[in-house]
């Protein structure tokens, strides 16, 4: 009796030294002046988590409170997921990327995202509110959500850049001389798709004042503009669920048509 006694409490000391070390990590993950987790870990800026972030290894980052980044956040060779969990998530500065892919879950307010020297992918699943430019010469920016600007351009392309907007283009300088302003400038090359309307702004496509509308579409459902590079608006017009089901039978017969291809030959040096 007296063993078995003996072993009860040993086991019982396990289980409480066990709960104290779990409930000190706990309190770590989520200190009080900390503003996001990444692998159990508490941050107090978004910076020191990304800093800390394995390069090119998949990382998730989770927000834990409302926070405003007050420096440029630059983003060089990392692979990351943030989870905004609702939370409000502002950048003070330029977001820029090199080299990296990013997707953000929830909406931001930013003074504007950039991809700047290596090609980079970019994701946001929500609104973005800036007071800047999306630019982008290398890459893809994908918005899944509406883009509201006070900056005298909203979209900037030059090069071979790529931005999807799954929503509304929407600007509206801050400064009187900027009545108008410019929804999309492309310079260059590159491809702008906007799935949705763009309520105010000019286009600035290969230099100002450029249309380029095209008189036929290579895009069904979309008014296309092929100067300077290529932009598609939604044509709203033409029902969405025709849209759906002409690019659903174009995927699949180019898949069909890729079986049927020959493969590239392959050499020694490849």
């Amino acid at each position: 009796m007296k063993t078995k006694g003996k072993k009860f409490i040993s086991v019982l000391l396990v289980l409480l030294n066990l709960s104290v070390l779990f409930a000190g990590t706990l309190f770590t993950a989520s200190a009080a002046d900390d503003v996001c987790k990444m692998n159990g870990v508490g941050y107090a800026t978004l910076e020191e988590a990304i800093a800390a972030a394995d390069d090119e290894k998949l990382t998730t980052i989770d927000f834990l409170a409302d926070t405003i980044c007050t420096e440029e956040v630059s983003v060089t060779g990392k692979n990351i997921i943030i989870n905004t969990n609702k939370k409000s998530l502002t950048f003070d500065k330029y977001l820029s990327f090199d080299d990296s892919v990013f997707k953000i879950n929830g909406n931001i307010q930013t003074a504007g995202i950039s991809i700047t020297g290596r090609e980079s992918d970019i994701k946001i699943y929500g609104n973005v509110v800036t007071s800047g430019t999306l630019s982008c010469s290398k890459g893809n920016i994908l918005i899944k959500g509406n883009i509201e600007s006070t900056s005298t351009i909203g979209l900037y392309v030059n090069g071979w850049g790529t931005i999807f907007v799954d929503g509304n283009v929407i600007i509206n300088p801050t400064e009187p001389s900027d009545s108008g302003g410019i929804a999309v400038r492309l310079e260059g090359g590159g491809y702008v798709t906007v799935n949705g309307e763009i309520s105010a702004g000019a286009l600035y496509l290969g230099g100002p004042g450029g249309s380029g509308k095209a008189e036929k579409s290579s895009k069904f459902g979309y008014t296309e503009y092929n100067a300077g590079g290529y932009l598609w608006v939604r044509d709203t017009s033409i029902p969405t669920f025709l849209v759906v089901i002409w690019e659903w039978f174009k995927n699949l017969f180019d898949s069909i048509f890729k079986l049927f291809q020959e493969p590239a030959p392959s050499f020694p040096w490849d």
